[in-house]
């Protein structure tokens, strides 16, 4: 069976636990559907991990929409495999994306979405610069 796109995670209008969703029985969905593109919403950090291993599994070899409702640590961010959409909500809480990894996210994923106020990303212009110039 062949699905064109395919949706695992929370979206704001659920209100259950993805986590239940073992990564075996997300593999088994995975592997008995085509699914042309794979949308992964996350929320937590176990789902992170889950969705990685996913992406791990198969590398590039799926089209992958990554949604991230929290700001992970620079290593996890850095960690994330290429994807073709990768979009980072709860970016806003006060934590920035320093502009040297932004620019090494930019050059990873095909398509980057800042789901918070892209100011506290440009605020500082010496920074940026300073990435511009690796």
């Amino acid at each position: 069976m062949s699905l064109k796109e395919f949706t695992i995670g929370i979206s704001p209008m659920h209100r259950c636990k993805t986590e239940l969703l073992t990564l075996d029985f997300i593999r088994k969905i995975i592997d008995n559907f085509n699914i042309d593109k794979l949308h992964l919403n996350i929320q937590s950090q176990v789902q992170l991990d889950i969705a990685l291993q996913l992406m791990a599994d198969r590398p590039r070899s799926q089209w992958y929409s990554l949604n991230i409702d929290f700001l992970p640590g620079i290593d996890t961010l850095r960690s994330i495999p290429a994807t073709n959409e990768l979009t980072i909500y709860g970016a806003g809480n006060h934590k920035l994306i320093p502009a040297e990894l932004f620019i090494e996210l930019l050059t990873t994923h095909q398509s980057i979405q800042l789901g918070c106020d892209t100011r506290t990303v440009l605020t500082y212009l010496d920074e940026w610069e300073e990435a511009l110039k690796v």
